[in-house]
């Protein structure tokens, strides 16, 4: 029994990571309406959180968002603006703010919009990144993300971004 356990909890982050689960990912999807495709790039850390990465086809920004697991109150809603801080490593601090929104899930959503250079510096840390992405969201602890996959997932980015 005990070599049963061990063998599943040794297979347990092989199948997280077949199945796009801490690790960053792309999708493309066409739009007919405005001839523009969309891009998401995602880390999923749980069923319910994550980190997305969205851009529209040649737009020249990006928006970042931390999908919590944390259900948005609507009797007593957190600030709607909060201050957000990522770093690439041990790279620049890209500071901003994020507004907050009840996600699709009913759960809380920071979503932060970086453009121009901005956007193409933290696209460029992490296609060169070596380790981690933090994230610090208003007076929360940081958060840490494997950058695993994130070398090709920003490479195309930087392509159909900008």
């Amino acid at each position: 029994m005990k070599k049963l356990l061990l063998a599943l909890t040794m297979l347990l982050p092989a199948a997280q990571a077949a199945a796009g689960v801490l690790q960053w990912s792309v999708t493309e999807k066409e739009d007919p309406f405005d001839n523009k495709g969309k891009m998401t790039l995602t880390y999923i850390d749980s069923r319910d959180s994550g980190v997305l990465i969205m851009c529209e086809q040649g737009s020249g920004k990006i928006t970042v968002r931390r999908a919590t697991s944390f259900p948005f109150d609507q009797s007593s809603p957190p600030a709607s603006v909060v201050q957000m801080a990522i770093i690439v490593d041990k790279g620049e601090s890209h500071l901003g703010f994020a507004s907050t929104d009840m996600l699709g899930t009913g759960n809380i959503g920071f979503d932060m919009e970086r453009s121009d250079e901005s956007a193409r510096r933290l696209l460029n840390e992490m296609r060169d990144g070596k380790s981690k992405m933090f994230m610090k969201i208003g007076e929360a602890d940081p958060e840490q993300f494997s950058l695993r996959g994130s070398t090709k997932a920003a490479q195309r980015a930087l392509a159909f971004c900008f």
